[in-house]
């Protein structure tokens, strides 16, 4: 919300598709590290940072990557 206030990247209604790619990537991503990652590695702090910066970058990526979509 901050880099679409301050005006980073592509500004239209239509670019809301990010935060839906945003939502399905976590969504998919938290049961991978649940089910798989968690019951593999000891600690779980870490996969729970790891996956909280990749998220991160995720939607900093999006955000200046995704091109004007027409409304």
């Amino acid at each position: 919300m901050g880099m679409t206030a301050s005006g980073h990247g592509a500004q239209s209604l239509s670019n809301l598709v990010e935060v839906f790619w945003l939502i399905g990537a976590a969504v998919t991503l938290t049961y991978a590290k649940v089910f798989v990652i968690g019951r593999t590695m000891a600690s779980a702090h870490r996969s729970t940072y790891a996956l909280t910066v990749f998220l991160a970058v995720a939607a900093v990526l999006l955000r200046l990557l995704m091109p004007g979509l027409p409304e």
